[in-house]
Order: C-alpha cells, then sequence, then structure tokens
C-alpha cells in the first residue's frame, strides 16, 4: 500500500501519540494507585485523555524534529 509522505508522518504520530498516551498513563497509575478496584476504568479514562493531549502535540512535533534533525545530521547509507 502507498501513501504519501505528509500521511505517513500524520499515522506515525498518530501511531507514537496512542502507544505512548497507553503504556505512560499504565505505568504512572499503577505506581500511584497500584492494583484498586476501579483500575481499568480509571486508566482507560486517563489514557483517552492523555492520547487527546498527546495526538495534536506528536503531529505538530514530529515534522519539526525531523526537519530539525535533517538540518544537522546526515543518515549514512
Amino acid at each position: 500500500m502507498f501513501v504519501k509522505p505528509a500521511t505517513f508522518g500524520m499515522l506515525t504520530g498518530l501511531m507514537l501519540g496512542l502507544v505512548m498516551s497507553f503504556s505512560i498513563s499504565f505505568v504512572l497509575l499503577f505506581f500511584n494507585l497500584g492494583p484498586v478496584p476501579d483500575f481499568l476504568a480509571i486508566w482507560l479514562k486517563g489514557a483517552m485523555t492523555g492520547f487527546a493531549i498527546s495526538i495534536p502535540i506528536a503531529l505538530v512535533a514530529q515534522p519539526l524534529i525531523v526537519r530539525l534533525l535533517n538540518r544537522y545530521l546526515k543518515v549514512q547509507s
């Protein structure tokens, strides 16, 4: 399946935001609360909030970071 580079970048940001917000919220909640009875419901609420915040940040930050790295670094072939 072929996609445009901009679409690939957006999908990358979306997936990174999803994985990071869900995993970080799980670990932090578990460390702070421990295995409480409503852990899953509390975690999902926090994970969805984190996801809603992280997606716009990832979509904005990813192309900026790529441009910055491309300006100062060259990839070896």
